[in-house]
This record gives C-alpha cells, sequence and structure tokens, in this order.
C-alpha cells in the first residue's frame, strides 16, 4: 500500500511476508532515511551517522562505532555511569518528598538522561556545567523544531522559501549546538597538550585519537 502526502509517495509495508522480502531483498534501495528539511541545515545530513546515505563515508562511520565506540567492553565500563544517574534521580525525587515538595519527574528525567549520554561522550554533566542551561534550552528546541509538520517535506518545491521559518530557526539552533561542541573539543585538545594528561575514557577521546592516527 502507498500513501501520497502532498508529493511524497510513503510505502507502507502491511504485512510480515512483505517486510521480510523488503528487508532481505531490497534493503539497499529501501536503507536510506528519508530527510526533513530541518536537518539539511549545515549539510547535516551528509555528515551525521542517522542520515547519511549508504555508501563509503557510511560504512566507515559505521566501523569506527562498532569497532572502537559501541563495543562491549565500552558499553561495560559506562556501567558504573549510568547506576549513578539512576541514583542521582531517586536522590532528587527523595529529596522533594523531604520538604514536601512536588517532584517534576519529566525534568529530573531531562537532566539525568542527558547527563548520562554527555558523560559518555564528553565525560561532564552537561546541564549542571555552567553552559547547561543553554544547552538544554537548545537540545529541546530543537526536538520541539524537528517535529514540527513542515510543509517543505510535503511539498520541496517551497524549500527555498522556508513559509514556517523552520529552516531558518533549525540552522540558528545547530550551529548554537556546534558552538558548545566545539569549546568543548577545543578545550580537551588543549588538555591533550598538557604534560601528565590521564586520558579519558569516553566517545570524544576515542574520536580524536583516531583522528590522530589518521593524521600520522
Amino acid at each position: 500500500m502507498s500513501l501520497k502526502i502532498g508529493q511524497v509517495t510513503t510505502v507502507v509495508i502491511s504485512s510480515a511476508t512483505l517486510a521480510k522480502e523488503i528487508f532481505q531483498k531490497y534493503d539497499s534501495p529501501f536503507s536510506n532515511r528519508y530527510v526533513p528539511d530541518a536537518i539539511r541545515v549545515h549539510d547535516h545530513h551528509e555528515f551525521g551517522i542517522g542520515f547519511v546515505p549508504v555508501g563509503p563515508l557510511w560504512r566507515k562511520l559505521r566501523k569506527v562505532c562498532n569497532s572502537d565506540i559501541f563495543t562491549p567492553q565500552k558499553l561495560d565500563a559506562n556501567q558504573e555511569l549510568r547506576q549513578q544517574k539512576v541514583q542521582e534521580l531517586l536522590a532528587d525525587v527523595q529529596e522533594h518528598c523531604l520538604v514536601g515538595e512536588a517532584a517534576d519527574i519529566g525534568q529530573a528525567a531531562f537532566r539525568i538522561t542527558f547527563n548520562a549520554l554527555s558523560n559518555t561522550i564528553f565525560s561532564l554533566d552537561l546541564i549542571d556545567s555552567s553552559s547547561g542551561t543553554s544547552y538544554k534550552e537548545v537540545m529541546r528546541s530543537m526536538m520541539d523544531v524537528a517535529g514540527k509538520p513542515n510543509l517543505s517535506d510535503y511539498f520541496p518545491i517551497l524549500r527555498y522559501f522556508d513559509l514556517q521559518g523552520i529552516r531558518r530557526r533549525s540552522e540558528i539552533l545547530f550551529q548554537k549546538m556546534f558552538d558548545l561542541f566545539n569549546c568543548i573539543i577545543k578545550e580537551r585538545l588543549q588538555s591533550r597538550n598538557i604534560l601528565g594528561y590521564i586520558s579519558k575514557n569516553d566517545m570524544l577521546e576515542t574520536l580524536l585519537s583516531i583522528s590522530q592516527e589518521n593524521s600520522a
């Protein structure tokens, strides 16, 4: 079955037999993801592993993820961190209970989840750091913009006009996120040049080491 949404044709896999045939026989034509217009800013869809088309770059990124980032050893090493973040969530709820205040589980879960992620990537709590507030606002705004129905996605001919302003807003948010990450990366590069630097067990350290090896 297929649906015509604007100028975009959407194929609906309506049976297990058809799903098996597509994923086993025709997986290559169906492997690429549709790229929303909001994600196209700064050419993110050409470099981000979540949207980059299947090809040499995608295979290279997947290899790095499988062999250096998401290995069982790396995941096991982060188990203590995940347990720590769960304990922080429980402690936050208990603190509110002791003073008789309502606990905002949504806010607490959001903070703990993203801090766990930022520790895995950067070895720091982004939301609790000096840049935490802006980071939280950027991430929430990005999710809001990415989730909004966009006429440009259904009528690609309208992309140039950006009638809803979603692309402009997305471009600003992506730039803010890149600025935050650039500051963190620059600080890490400076730290790595200091005598006695202790290597961190996070994603950024792994990627910087791979980059250094490839450029050697």
